[in-house]
């Protein structure tokens, strides 16, 4: 740990870039997964839903074009009809149109490009760190930011470059911004504006940037208020205008339980934003994983509480080392500490996945480095032997998770998806099915072991060049067993044993708590009728199937997950019941 960090102390920055790449390497060995395939057929001018979506349009917020989509799948009838998920990313679509020009389905050439844009990003935090840090931190800040394992899935994911896209330019814009203002270089400010509206044709993730200019502008500039009123109007100008614009065009979120539009429900986004923000506090200070939320709905407050030790052990170091810090650690500390807190209030909007880290880790890097800096320098010095074991204690736990695990993290993240992404691909392409007469099925999917399994089969099988089903239902995602019963000739009812329906995050990504399914409610999904017969705390527990023709019709094909792939069964007889369960589902 010491000769890394002597090393830094003396190193020039510039000549860490390279390690951008290096830490990428392996990314390239990645492939496509899950929403790359939805994408790649939409710009292929293929669809899979009756109404046909666009890139970054997950859900139209139209009640009709919903309602056909539930008809043909693989939206599941669960789904809220006024639910929106659509996203204003230009920039970012004709840049994935442009990999399918250039590279066909080539996936390295996809990754070649993603990484010149993950290029431009650590330059635009390496002219940022050195505006504001003393050269040693400066480093220190710069191989953190690069290596952060928060930055895997937008760097390598291929449907999430959209946010390097929007947060490159940005990242410019804002160390342009610094040069003006502390400089006075005059390009500074139409450079810095230029940077911000090329951002904000990428994504939305430009908002988190906005929040350093504000929080410079607060608490970092030394000139009057007037002047900083007035450097930080044209910033506030182009995001106020964005954000009417973006909101007047029908964009953003809307009915989700996942997806809280802070301005479409304040008071929801608000309710959500504490827990949120310290799940993300945990994620970018201790490498707590977000995701946790989303694989397991009940460790949400746990993340939290960890979040809350790493905010409250980061503040606490910051306190014990200010009076040793650099004149200049201490000045930027000032204004990025309250702007890497800002920085997250976009991220509270969205399911929490440590992806959401990209903007937040440009402050959190800052902060990093010069804590962990001062740690390591506090350990070397003359003192009582326990504050240096203390001392030692903390540099060591930082570098381990900033330094030693993050970028072991990216091949290991790598491999894992990839696996994973070949399995459940695996099990959607590999089936005993009459590939010939599918087209005409409507088929039926009581329940599967995850979202993938239940929403993506159509969205692979399209890809693959696979003919599409008539209909794709999927029942339920509970991950519990189920029972289908047989009660009367084109009747049946499936139940939840043990648990309920929308209890997983992704489940709640297109539904909302407050408009709940009740007992009583139908969807017509055209040739089956879905009827709410009981329900839970968050969702169904029992609903009924009525059938347009008798189950065991031509029209209708049943399927279940089971080792690994579907496999047709055949309905229960009348009177008759199927337990369905979750181990045979994997």
């Amino acid at each position: 740990m010491s000769r890394i960090l002597r090393f830094l102390e003396g190193v020039d920055s510039r000549r860490l870039l390279p390690l951008a790449a290096l830490v990428m390497l392996p990314a390239f060995f990645l492939g496509f997964f899950g929403d790359d395939f939805f994408h790649l057929i939409l710009i292929d001018g293929k669809q899979v839903t009756a109404v046909p979506l666009e890139p970054y349009c997950f859900a139209p917020g139209n009640a009709e074009a919903m309602s056909a989509n539930l008809r043909s799948g693989p939206f599941p009838w669960f789904v809220g009809l006024e639910a929106k998920a659509k996203f204003f990313r230009p920039l970012s679509v004709a840049l994935m149109r442009l990999d399918c020009a250039l590279f066909g389905q080539s996936f390295p050439g996809f990754q070649a490009h993603s990484l010149l844009w993950y290029l431009l990003l650590c330059l635009g935090a390496l002219l940022v760190f050195r505006r504001v840090l003393p050269p040693a931190a400066c480093a220190l800040a710069l191989v953190i930011f690069m290596v952060d394992d928060a930055h895997f899935f937008p760097a390598a994911w291929w449907s999430n470059r959209n946010a390097v896209v929007a947060c490159a330019p940005a990242v410019l814009g804002l160390a342009a911004h610094l040069r003006w203002r502390e400089t006075g270089w005059r390009p500074g400010l139409p450079l810095s504006l230029l940077g911000y509206a090329v951002g904000l044709l990428g994504a939305e993730a430009v908002v988190g940037i906005l929040a350093y200019v504000a929080a410079y502008e607060a608490f970092g500039a030394e000139d009057g208020r007037i002047r900083r009123a007035l450097c930080l109007a044209p910033a506030a100008t182009l995001a106020l205008g964005y954000f009417l614009w973006y909101r007047a065009a029908g964009y953003g979120a809307a009915n989700s339980d996942m997806y809280i539009d802070p301005g479409a429900a304040p008071l929801k986004y608000l309710a959500a934003a504490p827990q949120r923000f310290l799940q993300l506090a945990g994620g970018q200070f201790l490498s707590i994983p977000c995701e946790a939320e989303v694989l397991f709905s009940w460790l949400a407050p746990a993340v939290a509480v960890g979040g809350a030790g790493a905010l409250a052990l980061v503040l606490l170091l910051v306190a014990v080392f200010w009076r040793r810090m650099d004149p200049r650690e201490r000045r930027a500390l000032r204004w990025v500490g309250p702007g890497t807190a800002m920085a997250s209030a976009p991220a509270l909007s969205a399911i929490m996945t440590s992806r959401l880290l990209l903007a937040v880790s440009l402050g959190g890097a800052v902060i990093l480095a010069v804590v962990l800096r001062q740690a390591w320098l506090a350990a070397r010095e003359t003192g009582t032997p326990a504050k240096r074991r203390a001392a030692a204690a903390v540099a060591g736990l930082l570098f381990f998770l900033h330094l030693v695990f993050a970028p072991l993290s990216w091949p290991v993240q790598t491999a894992g998806l990839r696996a994973v992404g070949a399995h459940l691909n695996r099990g959607i392409l590999r089936n005993p099915l009459d590939q010939a007469d599918i087209a005409r099925k409507q088929v039926i999917v009581p329940c599967v072991p995850d979202p993938y399994a239940g929403i993506y089969p159509p969205i692979i099988r399209t890809h693959a060049g696979l003919p599409l089903t008539r209909s794709w239902w999927t029942l339920s995602f509970a991950p519990h067993d189920h029972r289908l019963t047989r009660t009367g000739e084109r009747t049946m009812e499936l139940e939840v044993l043990g648990g309920e329906m929308l209890e997983g995050a992704f489940e709640r990504l297109l539904s909302s708590s407050e408009n709940p399914l009740r007992p009583g409610d139908t969807r017509d999904l055209d040739g089956m009728v879905v009827t709410v017969l009981a329900t839970g705390e968050k969702g169904p527990v029992r609903i009924r199937l009525d059938f347009a023709e008798a189950p065991e019709a031509e029209r209708y094909l049943f399927l279940m997950r089971k080792n690994g792939q579907f496999e047709p069964f055949a309905p229960p007889a009348v009177g008759e019941s199927l337990l369905l369960p979750f181990s045979l589902r994997s």
